[in-house]
C-alpha cells in the first residue's frame, strides 16, 4: 500500500470500552531495544529502539511483502537490504531521478522515474509512467498514471495502480505489467478466466492500508469512501451490489492474479480514511479491519473471503490510526489512546505506528521517541529519542 509498503498484523477481544475505565500512563522506564521497521522524515528504515541507531539508513524505500527486502534510493545508489540478517544484498548506480515502489524476495526493484508523489495512493499528475525493473535491464515507457503495487513469485509479472485520468486521478484499476512482453492486462476472475472489456474494476475514494498474507499468498488492501464503486461481480451480473457499502477490502492473489471484494458493512467508510486500518494474525488464521472512530472491529476469514463477525468498543480519537495482534488479542492506537477493545490507556502523548513482537511486546513512535507500551501494566517503557522519527511499522528480524 510510501515509501512502499507497510505489512502489519491482530486478533480480537470482545467487549465494550467504559470512558471511565481509561488510564493515564505512570511514569517511565527503559526497556531493551528491538530492530523495526521505521518512517523517518527522510523516508524508510531499520531502527534499534533502545539505542536510536539505524541499521538501515532512512530513505525513499521499498518494502518487499514478507519483510525480507528492503530497497532504498540515496541519491543515485540504489541499495537492497536482507532484512533478516541487516545486510546490504547488492547495490547499484541509477542516474537520475527513481523512486523505489515495489521489491520482491528475489532482489527485483519496480522504480518510477520523477517526481513520486506522496505514495502509491496519490501519486503526481503523469501522462507517462516510465519504469525500471532493477538488475534485469528493463525499461517500460507505459501511456498513463501507474503506481507499481506489487511483484509475483515467480518474477515474470508486476501489478500496478492504473490511474484515470492520468493529470487529474479520480479512479484507479489494478492492471497486470508482464515483464517478458510489456503488455499490461486487466486482472482474472477467481476461476482465471480474464476479465472483459467494460467490467475491468475501477476503485473510486482512498486507498488506506495494506497487508500481505503469505499462507494464502494475498494481499489485502482497504478503501474507503467508494460512492460509485463497482465490484467487478456486480458489472458481470453475478453478485449483487449495495449502496450501503462505504469500505471494502481488495483480496489480491499474487500468484494467480485474481481479485476479490470484501465489503465492509456501516459504519466502515462513513469517516476519515485515517481512521481505519488493517492487520493480519502473526498465524493468518484472521484479518482485522477496524474503524477507530467508530469504535468498530470486523474480523474476516482470509480463506473464505467472508467477514465473520463485527463487534463495536468505545470510539478513539486522533489523526491516525494504527492496529497490531500479540497474544491472541487486538491492539489499536489513535490519538493518544491504546486500546484492546476491551480497556485502553492513556499513552500520555500522540502514538504514530504500531507493531508487536511475537512475543506480545508493542511498540510505537511518540514525539520523536520509540516507545514500548506495556499495555497490562498501563504504562509507556522509553525507547530511544530519534530526531525526525515519524512512525513505527514493523518488527523486522524475528
Amino acid at each position: 500500500m510510501t515509501g512502499r509498503r507497510q505489512f502489519l498484523m491482530w486478533s480480537a477481544a470482545a467487549g465494550v470500552l467504559a470512558a471511565c475505565d481509561a488510564k493515564t500512563a505512570p511514569p517511565q522506564a527503559k526497556v531493551d531495544g528491538v530492530l523495526a521497521l521505521a518512517l523517518h522524515k527522510e523516508g524508510l528504515g531499520v531502527l534499534d529502539t533502545a539505542t536510536g541507531a539505524w541499521k538501515v539508513p532512512p530513505a525513499p524505500a521499498a518494502v518487499g511483502p514478507e519483510l525480507t527486502r528492503l530497497a532504498a534510493v540515496q541519491g543515485e545508489q540504489l541499495a537492497i537490504w536482507s532484512l533478516p540478517v541487516m545486510r546490504q544484498a547488492a547495490g547499484r548506480t541509477l542516474p537520475g531521478t527513481w523512486t523505489p515502489r515495489a521489491v520482491s524476495g528475489s532482489d527485483q526493484v519496480a522504480l518510477v522515474e520523477g517526481p513520486s508523489g506522496e505514495g502509491i495512493y496519490r501519486p503526481a499528475s503523469r501522462v507517462m509512467t516510465k519504469i525500471r525493473i532493477a538488475g534485469s535491464g528493463k525499461d517500460f515507457s507505459l501511456p498513463g498514471n501507474f503506481e507499481p503495487e506489487a511483484f509475483s513469485p515467480d518474477g515474470g509479472r508486476l501489478y500496478l495502480l492504473d490511474y484515470i485520468p492520468p493529470r487529474q486521478p479520480e479512479l484507479y484499476r489494478v492492471r497486470v505489467l508482464d515483464l517478458a512482453t510489456g503488455a499490461v492486462h486487466p486482472l482474472s476472475t477467481k476461476d482465471k478466466q480474464p476479465v472483459p472489456p467494460g467490467a475491468e474494476e475501477t476503485m473510486r475514494g482512498s486507498g488506506r492500508k495494506a497487508v500481505y498474507d503469505p499462507v494464502n499468498g494475498v494481499l489485502f488492501t482497504l478503501y474507503t469512501h467508494q460512492q460509485g464503486h463497482q465490484h467487478t461481480g456486480e458489472l458481470l451480473g453475478v453478485r449483487p451490489g449495495s449502496p450501503d457499502v462505504h469500505a471494502f477490502i481488495h483480496a489480491l492473489h499474487l500468484d494467480f492474479g485474481w481479485a476479490v471484494c470484501i465489503d465492509l458493512p456501516k459504519p466502515f467508510g462513513e469517516s476519515a480514511p485515517e481512521g481505519h486500518t488493517l492487520a493480519l494474525a502473526p498465524d493468518s488464521s484472521l484479518l482485522y479491519a477496524v474503524s477507530a472512530a467508530h469504535g468498530t472491529v470486523a474480523r474476516i476469514n482470509p480463506e473464505s473471503l467472508n467477514v465473520l463477525s463485527v463487534k463495536t468498543f468505545a470510539p478513539l480519537t486522533g489523526e491516525a490510526s494504527a492496529a497490531a495482534t500479540a497474544g491472541g488479542r487486538i491492539y489499536v492506537a489513535a490519538g493518544n489512546t491504546l486500546s484492546d477493545t476491551a480497556s485502553a490507556f492513556d499513552a500520555g502523548g500522540p502514538l504514530h505506528g504500531l507493531a508487536a513482537t511475537r512475543g506480545g511486546q508493542l511498540w510505537s513512535a511518540r514525539a520523536g521517541r520509540a516507545v514500548s507500551l506495556d499495555f497490562p501494566a498501563k504504562r509507556v517503557l522509553d525507547g530511544a529519542e530519534v530526531a525526525g522519527l515519524q512512525a513505527i511499522h514493523a518488527i523486522v528480524g524475528q
